[in-house]
C-alpha cells in the first residue's frame, strides 16, 4: 500500500473517531442536562433561606399552604399576585432529581410544575432574579425549597384553625392532650394508631422557629414547644387530617404555631 492511500485511511479513522466521539458527548449532554442554559429548574444559594428552587433565569419559585392536597388552590384574584410555574421538559441541575417533579391541571385547564407534590408559583412582586419578596405572604406562601422537613398546610379544619403543621410531602402531624411535656404517654397499641415523628429537624419555612422543636425524653420522638409529634394512621392522603379531635389528638394548628394568628 503506498503511503498516500496510508495516510488517506489513516485521516478517514480519525474524522470517524472525532465524529463518534462527538455524538458520545452530545448524546450525554442531552441525558444529563449538564449545561447550566438547559436547566430549566436549579438550586440557588442564598444567605438568608440557604438553597431554594428557581427557574432557568434564576427567579425564586414559591410552595402555597393551601395546596397541601397536591392541587393548587390560588385562582381568581390570588393569581393576580402569583403565577403558576409550567415546564413541560423538566430539567434539573445537581442536588435536584427530576423525579421529584411532576404536572398537574389545574380547573382553568392550565397546566402546573409541582415538586414533591406541592404546586409552584412565581410571585409578581419579585421584580428581579434573585429577589425573595413572597416569602411567608399571608403566613401561607413559602420560598420553595428541596429539604424543608415541615411545611404548612392550610385548610379550614375548625373555627380557629386554618393552618397546621405537615411534613415536607403534606402529611398531618398531631399532639395529644394526654401527654405532658417532653413526654409520650402513647405506648403499646396507641402508637399503631398514632406513629411518632421521628425525622431530624433541620430546614423549616419562616413563620417556624428552631429552638421550639426538640425530643420527647429517652426518645427519638419530636417535640414541637413540649408537645410529642404524631401521624394518624388512618390519613391516608396528603392533606388529611382525620385524626383531629380524635380520642385527644389534636392537629397542631393556627394557635401552636403562633399566638398572634
Amino acid at each position: 500500500m503506498n503511503s498516500f492511500k496510508r495516510n488517506w485511511i489513516l485521516m478517514l479513522l480519525i474524522g470517524l473517531t472525532s465524529f463518534v466521539i462527538s455524538c458520545d458527548e452530545d448524546d450525554y449532554n442531552d441525558d444529563d442536562d449538564i449545561y447550566p442554559e438547559d436547566y430549566t429548574v436549579q438550586l440557588a444559594s442564598t444567605s438568608e433561606f440557604g438553597n431554594i428552587l428557581t427557574d432557568k433565569e434564576g427567579n425564586s419559585l414559591y410552595f402555597f399552604g393551601r395546596d397541601v392536597e397536591g392541587i393548587s388552590n390560588c385562582a381568581g384574584g390570588c393569581l393576580d399576585n402569583w403565577t403558576v410555574f409550567y415546564e413541560a421538559d423538566i430539567k434539573v441541575s445537581e442536588g435536584l432529581s427530576k423525579n421529584d417533579f411532576g404536572t398537574i391541571t389545574n380547573t382553568d385547564g392550565g397546566k402546573q410544575t409541582t415538586y414533591k407534590g406541592w404546586p409552584l408559583y412565581f410571585f409578581n412582586n419579585d421584580n428581579t432574579p434573585g429577589d425573595i419578596n413572597g416569602d411567608k405572604v399571608l403566613n401561607l406562601f413559602y420560598v420553595a425549597k428541596p429539604d424543608y422537613t415541615l411545611m404548612i398546610g392550610g385548610k379550614d379544619i375548625a373555627e380557629d384553625i386554618n393552618i397546621y403543621l405537615v411534613d415536607q410531602t403534606g402529611n398531618t402531624l398531631y399532639n395529644s392532650s394526654n401527654d405532658e411535656e417532653d413526654i409520650s404517654n402513647c405506648s403499646g397499641g396507641c402508637l399503631d394508631v398514632w406513629p411518632p415523628f421521628t425525622e431530624d429537624i433541620k430546614y423549616l419555612p419562616s413563620i417556624l422557629v428552631a429552638s421550639d422543636f426538640g425530643k420527647v425524653d429517652g426518645s427519638d420522638q419530636n417535640t414541637y414547644k413540649g408537645k410529642p409529634m404524631y401521624f394518624f394512621a388512618n390519613d391516608e392522603n396528603r392533606g388529611d387530617t382525620n385524626g383531629h379531635d380524635v380520642n385527644g389528638f389534636l392537629v397542631f394548628g393556627n394557635s401552636d404555631i403562633s399566638e398572634e394568628l
